[in-house]
Protein backbone atom coordinates (compact mmCIF):
# COMPACT_ATOMS: atom_id res chain seq x y z
CA UNK A 1 0.00 0.00 0.00
CA UNK A 2 1.33 3.41 -0.98
CA UNK A 3 1.25 6.20 1.59
CA UNK A 4 2.32 9.70 0.59
CA UNK A 5 3.11 12.40 3.12
CA UNK A 6 2.30 15.83 1.72
CA UNK A 7 3.99 17.48 4.71
CA UNK A 8 7.32 15.78 3.94
CA UNK A 9 10.23 17.85 2.69
CA UNK A 10 10.63 15.26 -0.08
CA UNK A 11 8.71 15.64 -3.34
CA UNK A 12 5.71 13.36 -3.91
CA UNK A 13 7.30 11.71 -6.95
CA UNK A 14 10.40 10.85 -4.83
CA UNK A 15 8.21 9.21 -2.19
CA UNK A 16 6.27 7.27 -4.81
CA UNK A 17 9.41 6.18 -6.65
CA UNK A 18 11.05 4.91 -3.47
CA UNK A 19 8.02 3.01 -2.20
CA UNK A 20 7.54 1.19 -5.54
CA UNK A 21 11.26 0.42 -5.71
CA UNK A 22 11.27 -1.04 -2.20
CA UNK A 23 8.21 -3.18 -3.01
CA UNK A 24 9.98 -4.53 -6.10
CA UNK A 25 13.23 -5.32 -4.28
CA UNK A 26 11.31 -6.92 -1.39
CA UNK A 27 9.52 -9.23 -3.88
CA UNK A 28 6.11 -7.76 -3.08
CA UNK A 29 5.62 -6.88 -6.75
CA UNK A 30 6.46 -9.91 -8.86
CA UNK A 31 8.62 -9.76 -12.02
CA UNK A 32 6.66 -9.11 -15.23
CA UNK A 33 3.78 -7.59 -13.23
CA UNK A 34 2.06 -4.66 -14.90
CA UNK A 35 1.92 -1.50 -12.79
CA UNK A 36 -1.30 0.54 -12.64
CA UNK A 37 -1.73 3.00 -15.47
CA UNK A 38 -0.39 6.44 -14.64
CA UNK A 39 -3.83 8.06 -14.79
CA UNK A 40 -5.40 5.34 -12.65
CA UNK A 41 -2.76 5.51 -9.92
CA UNK A 42 -2.86 9.31 -9.95
CA UNK A 43 -6.62 9.26 -9.35
CA UNK A 44 -6.28 6.69 -6.54
CA UNK A 45 -3.63 8.72 -4.74
CA UNK A 46 -5.11 12.13 -5.48
CA UNK A 47 -1.98 13.41 -7.19
CA UNK A 48 -1.19 14.65 -10.67
CA UNK A 49 -0.50 12.22 -13.50
CA UNK A 50 2.86 13.96 -14.08
CA UNK A 51 3.95 12.94 -10.57
CA UNK A 52 3.28 9.25 -11.29
CA UNK A 53 4.92 9.49 -14.71
CA UNK A 54 8.06 11.04 -13.17
CA UNK A 55 8.31 8.20 -10.63
CA UNK A 56 7.82 5.51 -13.33
CA UNK A 57 10.41 7.09 -15.61
CA UNK A 58 12.96 7.16 -12.79
CA UNK A 59 12.34 3.47 -12.10
CA UNK A 60 12.64 2.73 -15.82
CA UNK A 61 15.89 4.70 -15.98
CA UNK A 62 17.36 2.63 -13.13
CA UNK A 63 16.26 -0.64 -14.73
CA UNK A 64 13.44 -1.65 -12.39
CA UNK A 65 10.72 -1.22 -15.05
CA UNK A 66 10.36 -1.39 -18.80
CA UNK A 67 7.68 0.26 -20.88
CA UNK A 68 5.69 -1.43 -23.64
CA UNK A 69 4.12 1.06 -25.99
CA UNK A 70 0.36 1.10 -25.72
CA UNK A 71 0.38 -1.35 -22.80
CA UNK A 72 2.12 0.30 -19.84
CA UNK A 73 5.00 -0.29 -17.43
CA UNK A 74 6.13 -3.78 -16.39
CA UNK A 75 8.51 -4.95 -13.64
CA UNK A 76 11.82 -6.34 -14.82
CA UNK A 77 13.14 -9.66 -13.60
CA UNK A 78 15.99 -8.81 -11.23
CA UNK A 79 18.77 -11.18 -10.18
CA UNK A 80 20.35 -11.12 -6.67
CA UNK A 81 17.59 -9.09 -5.06
CA UNK A 82 19.16 -9.93 -1.70
CA UNK A 83 22.06 -7.65 -2.60
CA UNK A 84 19.74 -4.62 -2.90
CA UNK A 85 19.13 -2.84 0.37
CA UNK A 86 15.79 -1.15 0.96
CA UNK A 87 16.12 2.54 1.69
CA UNK A 88 13.93 5.36 2.90
CA UNK A 89 14.01 9.05 2.19
CA UNK A 90 14.27 9.87 5.87
CA UNK A 91 17.06 7.32 6.45
CA UNK A 92 18.90 6.94 3.15
CA UNK A 93 21.51 4.21 2.79
CA UNK A 94 24.46 6.59 2.72
CA UNK A 95 27.68 5.46 4.44
CA UNK A 96 27.65 6.53 8.08
CA UNK A 97 29.62 9.63 8.94
CA UNK A 98 32.03 8.90 11.76
CA UNK A 99 33.28 11.47 14.16
CA UNK A 100 36.91 12.46 13.90
CA UNK A 101 38.74 9.99 16.11
CA UNK A 102 42.17 11.49 15.55
CA UNK A 103 44.14 11.85 18.75
CA UNK A 104 44.01 15.18 20.52
CA UNK A 105 46.37 17.72 19.01
CA UNK A 106 49.34 18.57 21.15
CA UNK A 107 49.86 22.15 22.20
CA UNK A 108 53.44 22.05 20.93
CA UNK A 109 53.63 20.27 17.59
CA UNK A 110 56.90 19.99 15.65
CA UNK A 111 55.20 18.58 12.56
CA UNK A 112 57.11 18.81 9.30
CA UNK A 113 55.32 20.01 6.17
CA UNK A 114 52.59 22.23 7.57
CA UNK A 115 53.03 25.98 7.14
CA UNK A 116 52.39 28.77 9.62
CA UNK A 117 49.17 30.37 8.34
CA UNK A 118 50.23 33.79 9.60
CA UNK A 119 52.93 34.08 6.95
CA UNK A 120 50.79 33.23 3.93
CA UNK A 121 50.71 36.31 1.60
CA UNK A 122 46.93 36.66 1.84
CA UNK A 123 46.42 40.12 0.35
CA UNK A 124 48.71 39.88 -2.71
CA UNK A 125 47.50 36.34 -3.39
CA UNK A 126 43.86 37.43 -3.16
CA UNK A 127 44.53 40.19 -5.71
CA UNK A 128 46.09 37.68 -8.08
CA UNK A 129 43.17 35.27 -7.68
CA UNK A 130 40.63 38.02 -8.44
CA UNK A 131 42.70 39.13 -11.41
CA UNK A 132 42.82 35.54 -12.71
CA UNK A 133 39.00 35.32 -12.71
CA UNK A 134 38.81 38.67 -14.49
CA UNK A 135 41.24 37.34 -17.08
CA UNK A 136 39.14 34.23 -17.65
CA UNK A 137 35.92 36.27 -17.84
CA UNK A 138 37.43 38.50 -20.55
CA UNK A 139 38.10 35.54 -22.85
CA UNK A 140 35.96 35.17 -25.96
CA UNK A 141 35.45 31.50 -25.17
CA UNK A 142 36.48 29.12 -22.39
CA UNK A 143 38.77 26.23 -23.20
CA UNK A 144 40.95 23.53 -21.70
CA UNK A 145 44.36 24.72 -20.58
CA UNK A 146 47.50 23.50 -22.34
CA UNK A 147 48.23 19.88 -21.37
CA UNK A 148 51.58 20.98 -19.91
CA UNK A 149 50.04 23.90 -18.03
CA UNK A 150 49.56 27.60 -18.73
CA UNK A 151 52.38 28.87 -20.93
CA UNK A 152 52.44 32.13 -18.96
CA UNK A 153 53.17 30.23 -15.72
CA UNK A 154 55.75 27.97 -17.36
CA UNK A 155 57.52 31.06 -18.70
CA UNK A 156 57.57 32.65 -15.24
CA UNK A 157 58.95 29.46 -13.67
CA UNK A 158 61.58 29.10 -16.40
CA UNK A 159 62.85 32.64 -15.83
CA UNK A 160 62.83 32.26 -12.06
CA UNK A 161 64.69 28.93 -12.09
CA UNK A 162 67.44 30.34 -14.29
CA UNK A 163 67.91 33.36 -12.06
CA UNK A 164 67.84 31.54 -8.71
CA UNK A 165 68.94 27.95 -9.41
CA UNK A 166 70.84 28.18 -12.67
CA UNK A 167 68.39 25.73 -14.27
CA UNK A 168 68.55 26.00 -18.04
CA UNK A 169 65.25 25.19 -19.67
CA UNK A 170 62.58 26.61 -21.93
CA UNK A 171 58.87 26.83 -21.02
CA UNK A 172 58.17 23.91 -23.34
CA UNK A 173 60.26 21.61 -21.09
CA UNK A 174 58.13 22.36 -18.02
CA UNK A 175 55.07 20.37 -16.92
CA UNK A 176 52.72 21.79 -14.28
CA UNK A 177 51.54 19.03 -11.92
CA UNK A 178 49.30 18.58 -8.88
CA UNK A 179 52.12 17.99 -6.44
CA UNK A 180 55.34 16.06 -5.96
CA UNK A 181 53.82 12.59 -6.08
CA UNK A 182 51.83 13.45 -9.21
CA UNK A 183 55.13 14.47 -10.82
CA UNK A 184 56.61 11.08 -9.93
CA UNK A 185 53.56 9.25 -11.25
CA UNK A 186 54.03 10.96 -14.62
CA UNK A 187 57.65 9.84 -14.68
CA UNK A 188 56.64 6.21 -14.08
CA UNK A 189 54.74 6.35 -17.39
CA UNK A 190 57.63 7.95 -19.27
CA UNK A 191 60.43 5.80 -17.82
CA UNK A 192 58.73 2.45 -17.14
CA UNK A 193 59.86 -0.33 -14.81
CA UNK A 194 60.49 -2.63 -17.77
CA UNK A 195 63.37 -0.36 -18.82
CA UNK A 196 64.63 1.13 -15.56
CA UNK A 197 65.08 0.27 -11.92
CA UNK A 198 64.87 2.96 -9.21
CA UNK A 199 67.67 3.89 -6.81
CA UNK A 200 66.89 5.90 -3.67
CA UNK A 201 68.94 7.60 -0.99
CA UNK A 202 69.11 5.73 2.31
CA UNK A 203 67.57 7.32 4.33
CA UNK A 204 65.20 9.19 2.04
CA UNK A 205 61.71 10.58 1.58
CA UNK A 206 59.15 7.82 2.22
CA UNK A 207 56.56 9.45 -0.07
CA UNK A 208 58.86 8.92 -3.04
CA UNK A 209 59.55 5.32 -2.11
CA UNK A 210 55.81 4.67 -1.85
CA UNK A 211 55.16 5.83 -5.43
CA UNK A 212 57.82 3.62 -6.98
CA UNK A 213 56.91 0.62 -4.83
CA UNK A 214 53.26 1.05 -5.82
CA UNK A 215 54.36 0.95 -9.47
CA UNK A 216 56.42 -2.21 -8.75
CA UNK A 217 59.87 -0.99 -9.75
CA UNK A 218 62.96 -2.94 -8.79
CA UNK A 219 64.39 -0.85 -5.94
CA UNK A 220 67.98 -0.15 -4.92
CA UNK A 221 69.25 1.90 -1.99
CA UNK A 222 72.32 4.13 -2.07
CA UNK A 223 73.78 4.94 1.32
CA UNK A 224 74.77 8.44 2.37
CA UNK A 225 78.10 9.87 3.36
CA UNK A 226 78.81 13.25 4.94
CA UNK A 227 78.94 14.94 1.53
CA UNK A 228 76.13 13.13 -0.24
CA UNK A 229 75.42 9.72 -1.73
CA UNK A 230 78.09 7.06 -2.11
CA UNK A 231 79.75 7.18 -5.52
CA UNK A 232 80.93 3.59 -5.11
CA UNK A 233 77.30 2.52 -4.72
CA UNK A 234 76.03 4.23 -7.85
CA UNK A 235 78.85 3.04 -10.11
CA UNK A 236 77.54 -0.49 -9.57
CA UNK A 237 74.23 0.58 -11.12
CA UNK A 238 73.02 1.04 -14.69
CA UNK A 239 69.66 1.56 -16.41
CA UNK A 240 68.28 3.17 -13.28
CA UNK A 241 66.44 6.28 -12.12
CA UNK A 242 68.54 7.81 -9.34
CA UNK A 243 66.37 9.95 -7.07
CA UNK A 244 68.40 12.49 -5.08
CA UNK A 245 67.96 15.62 -2.95
CA UNK A 246 71.49 17.00 -3.43
CA UNK A 247 71.05 20.59 -2.26
CA UNK A 248 69.45 19.67 1.07
CA UNK A 249 69.22 15.93 1.56
CA UNK A 250 66.01 14.76 3.16
CA UNK A 251 66.00 14.06 6.04
CA UNK A 252 69.68 14.37 7.04
CA UNK A 253 70.26 17.88 5.63
CA UNK A 254 73.68 17.09 4.12
CA UNK A 255 74.76 18.82 0.90
CA UNK A 256 76.21 16.92 -2.04
CA UNK A 257 79.71 18.19 -2.83
CA UNK A 258 80.60 19.61 -6.24
CA UNK A 259 83.03 16.75 -6.93
CA UNK A 260 80.31 14.19 -6.27
CA UNK A 261 77.81 16.11 -8.38
CA UNK A 262 80.14 15.94 -11.35
CA UNK A 263 80.77 12.24 -10.78
CA UNK A 264 77.03 11.55 -10.60
CA UNK A 265 76.46 13.35 -13.90
CA UNK A 266 79.35 11.45 -15.49
CA UNK A 267 77.94 8.15 -14.24
CA UNK A 268 74.42 8.88 -15.57
CA UNK A 269 75.67 9.72 -19.07
CA UNK A 270 77.70 6.51 -19.28
CA UNK A 271 75.24 4.08 -17.72
CA UNK A 272 71.96 4.85 -19.53
CA UNK A 273 70.47 6.34 -16.39
CA UNK A 274 68.57 9.44 -15.35
CA UNK A 275 68.91 11.57 -12.25
CA UNK A 276 65.68 12.76 -10.64
CA UNK A 277 66.74 15.90 -8.78
CA UNK A 278 64.20 16.90 -6.13
CA UNK A 279 64.93 20.54 -5.25
CA UNK A 280 62.09 20.67 -2.74
CA UNK A 281 63.20 23.57 -0.50
CA UNK A 282 66.27 25.00 -2.22
CA UNK A 283 65.24 28.63 -1.64
CA UNK A 284 65.30 28.30 2.14
CA UNK A 285 68.96 28.64 3.14
CA UNK A 286 69.73 30.83 6.14
CA UNK A 287 73.49 31.29 6.59
CA UNK A 288 74.90 30.72 3.12
CA UNK A 289 74.04 31.13 -0.54
CA UNK A 290 71.85 28.52 -2.29
CA UNK A 291 73.78 25.58 -3.74
CA UNK A 292 73.65 25.37 -7.58
CA UNK A 293 71.33 22.70 -8.90
CA UNK A 294 72.60 19.49 -10.49
CA UNK A 295 70.63 20.35 -13.61
CA UNK A 296 72.63 23.55 -14.04
CA UNK A 297 75.82 21.45 -14.37
CA UNK A 298 74.39 18.80 -16.69
CA UNK A 299 75.77 18.85 -20.24
CA UNK A 300 74.29 15.48 -21.26
CA UNK A 301 70.61 16.11 -20.43
CA UNK A 302 70.35 13.25 -17.96
CA UNK A 303 68.72 15.27 -15.16
CA UNK A 304 64.97 15.53 -14.51
CA UNK A 305 64.34 18.47 -12.19
CA UNK A 306 61.43 18.53 -9.72
CA UNK A 307 60.11 21.57 -7.87
CA UNK A 308 57.10 22.38 -5.72
CA UNK A 309 55.31 25.34 -4.13
CA UNK A 310 54.30 23.33 -1.04
CA UNK A 311 57.13 24.72 1.09
CA UNK A 312 57.23 28.25 -0.29
CA UNK A 313 53.48 28.96 -0.53
CA UNK A 314 51.18 26.25 0.80
CA UNK A 315 50.95 22.43 0.65
CA UNK A 316 47.20 22.58 -0.05
CA UNK A 317 47.76 24.69 -3.18
CA UNK A 318 48.79 21.43 -4.92
CA UNK A 319 51.02 22.94 -7.57
CA UNK A 320 54.40 21.51 -8.55
CA UNK A 321 56.41 21.19 -11.74
CA UNK A 322 58.81 18.97 -13.66
CA UNK A 323 61.58 20.06 -16.02
CA UNK A 324 62.17 17.34 -18.63
CA UNK A 325 65.25 16.78 -20.77
CA UNK A 326 64.50 16.99 -24.50
CA UNK A 327 64.54 13.21 -25.06
CA UNK A 328 62.09 12.55 -22.22
CA UNK A 329 59.97 15.50 -23.39
CA UNK A 330 59.63 13.86 -26.79
CA UNK A 331 58.39 10.70 -25.09
CA UNK A 332 55.95 12.80 -23.03
CA UNK A 333 54.46 14.41 -26.14
CA UNK A 334 53.90 10.99 -27.68
CA UNK A 335 52.55 9.34 -24.53
CA UNK A 336 50.31 12.11 -23.17
CA UNK A 337 48.68 13.42 -26.34
CA UNK A 338 45.15 13.31 -24.90
CA UNK A 339 45.85 14.02 -21.22
CA UNK A 340 44.85 17.39 -19.76
CA UNK A 341 46.61 19.41 -17.09
CA UNK A 342 45.00 18.74 -13.69
CA UNK A 343 45.79 22.08 -12.01
CA UNK A 344 42.88 24.58 -12.19
CA UNK A 345 43.44 27.32 -14.73
CA UNK A 346 42.68 30.21 -12.38
CA UNK A 347 45.35 29.03 -9.91
CA UNK A 348 47.93 28.85 -12.68
CA UNK A 349 47.09 32.35 -13.93
CA UNK A 350 47.15 33.71 -10.38
CA UNK A 351 50.54 32.13 -9.68
CA UNK A 352 51.94 33.48 -12.96
CA UNK A 353 50.87 36.99 -11.97
CA UNK A 354 52.28 36.42 -8.48
CA UNK A 355 55.67 35.85 -10.13
CA UNK A 356 55.34 38.65 -12.67
CA UNK A 357 54.48 41.44 -10.22
CA UNK A 358 57.36 40.53 -7.90
CA UNK A 359 55.16 39.16 -5.09
CA UNK A 360 56.78 35.72 -5.11
CA UNK A 361 60.31 37.08 -4.75
CA UNK A 362 59.23 39.41 -1.92
CA UNK A 363 57.46 36.50 -0.23
CA UNK A 364 60.54 34.27 -0.43
CA UNK A 365 62.70 37.00 1.11
CA UNK A 366 60.21 37.36 3.94
CA UNK A 367 60.10 33.57 4.43
CA UNK A 368 63.88 33.33 4.73
CA UNK A 369 63.91 36.05 7.38
CA UNK A 370 61.03 34.44 9.28
CA UNK A 371 62.34 30.89 9.19
CA UNK A 372 65.93 31.94 9.94
CA UNK A 373 64.70 33.42 13.23
CA UNK A 374 62.88 30.19 14.00
CA UNK A 375 65.84 28.00 13.03
CA UNK A 376 68.32 30.04 15.05
CA UNK A 377 65.99 30.08 18.06
CA UNK A 378 65.33 26.34 18.06
CA UNK A 379 69.07 25.60 17.78
CA UNK A 380 69.83 28.05 20.57
CA UNK A 381 67.15 26.56 22.83
CA UNK A 382 68.38 23.01 22.22
CA UNK A 383 71.99 23.94 23.03
CA UNK A 384 70.95 25.86 26.13
CA UNK A 385 68.55 23.20 27.42
CA UNK A 386 70.24 19.94 26.40
CA UNK A 387 73.86 21.06 26.34
CA UNK A 388 76.08 18.17 25.22
CA UNK A 389 73.27 15.65 25.70
CA UNK A 390 71.90 16.30 22.19
CA UNK A 391 73.34 16.88 18.72
CA UNK A 392 71.66 18.79 15.89
CA UNK A 393 71.97 17.46 12.37
CA UNK A 394 71.18 19.78 9.47
CA UNK A 395 72.69 22.50 7.32
CA UNK A 396 71.03 25.80 8.26
CA UNK A 397 68.34 25.25 5.66
CA UNK A 398 64.84 23.98 5.08
CA UNK A 399 62.02 23.52 7.56
CA UNK A 400 63.25 20.71 9.79
CA UNK A 401 66.24 19.35 11.67
CA UNK A 402 67.24 16.03 13.18
CA UNK A 403 67.99 15.75 16.87
CA UNK A 404 70.06 12.90 18.33
CA UNK A 405 69.53 12.65 22.09
CA UNK A 406 71.90 10.94 24.51
CA UNK A 407 69.30 8.95 26.37
CA UNK A 408 68.51 5.37 27.40
CA UNK A 409 65.18 5.70 25.61
CA UNK A 410 64.67 4.62 22.05
CA UNK A 411 63.07 6.76 19.35
CA UNK A 412 59.45 5.76 19.88
CA UNK A 413 59.83 5.85 23.66
CA UNK A 414 61.05 9.45 23.42
CA UNK A 415 58.05 10.32 21.23
CA UNK A 416 55.62 8.74 23.70
CA UNK A 417 57.18 10.49 26.70
CA UNK A 418 57.08 13.80 24.82
CA UNK A 419 53.37 13.30 24.11
CA UNK A 420 52.78 12.98 27.85
CA UNK A 421 54.28 16.48 28.15
CA UNK A 422 52.02 17.85 25.39
CA UNK A 423 54.86 17.91 22.83
CA UNK A 424 54.66 16.12 19.48
CA UNK A 425 57.96 15.09 17.87
CA UNK A 426 58.38 12.63 15.02
CA UNK A 427 60.24 9.42 14.14
CA UNK A 428 62.94 9.08 11.50
CA UNK A 429 62.78 5.32 11.00
CA UNK A 430 60.01 5.81 8.40
CA UNK A 431 62.65 7.24 6.07
CA UNK A 432 64.81 4.12 6.19
CA UNK A 433 64.11 1.08 4.05
CA UNK A 434 66.38 -0.93 6.35
CA UNK A 435 64.97 0.31 9.64
CA UNK A 436 67.58 -1.46 11.74
CA UNK A 437 70.14 1.03 10.37
CA UNK A 438 68.22 4.03 11.71
CA UNK A 439 69.77 5.65 14.82
CA UNK A 440 67.41 4.78 17.64
CA UNK A 441 67.97 7.97 19.61
CA UNK A 442 67.06 10.28 16.72
CA UNK A 443 63.90 12.33 16.21
CA UNK A 444 62.71 14.86 13.62
CA UNK A 445 61.63 18.37 14.54
CA UNK A 446 59.78 20.46 11.95
CA UNK A 447 59.57 24.14 12.80
CA UNK A 448 57.50 25.65 10.00
CA UNK A 449 54.14 25.61 11.79
CA UNK A 450 54.97 25.88 15.50
CA UNK A 451 54.66 29.45 16.75
CA UNK A 452 57.99 31.13 17.42
CA UNK A 453 56.87 32.13 20.93
CA UNK A 454 56.21 28.46 21.79
CA UNK A 455 59.62 27.09 20.80
CA UNK A 456 61.50 27.71 24.08
CA UNK A 457 58.75 26.15 26.22
CA UNK A 458 58.39 23.20 23.84
CA UNK A 459 62.13 22.41 24.01
CA UNK A 460 62.09 22.67 27.80
CA UNK A 461 59.17 20.22 27.95
CA UNK A 462 60.96 17.85 25.56
CA UNK A 463 63.97 17.90 27.89
CA UNK A 464 61.71 17.13 30.86
CA UNK A 465 60.14 14.25 28.94
CA UNK A 466 63.52 12.65 28.31
CA UNK A 467 65.27 13.24 31.63
CA UNK A 468 62.57 13.38 34.32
Amino acid sequence: MINLNRASRHALYEQLYLQIKNDITAGMIAPDSRLPATRTLADELGISRNTVTAAYYQLELEGYLHAIKGSGFYVNSLLNLDLIKNTSLENPSFPPVHEDNDPKKCKYDFQYGNIDGDIFPTNPWRKCIISSFDSIADQTYLSYTDKQGEFRLRTAISNYLYQTRGVRCTPKQILITSGHQHSLQLLTKLLPKEEYSVSLEEPGYDGTRAIFEMNKYDMNTVHLEDDGISIDDIFRLKNTLLYVTPSHQFPTGCVCSISKRLEILNWASKHNSYIIEDDYDSELRYHMLPVPSLQSLDQSERTIYLGTFSKSLSPDLRIAYVVLPELVLKNYNETFKLINCTVPKHLQIALAEFFENGSYERHINMLKTHYKKKYDLICSCIKKTFGKKAAIQGSSAGLHLLLSINSPYRQHQIIKRALDCDVQVYPTDIYWKNKKDCPQNQILLGFSSIHIHDIATAIERLHQAVYK
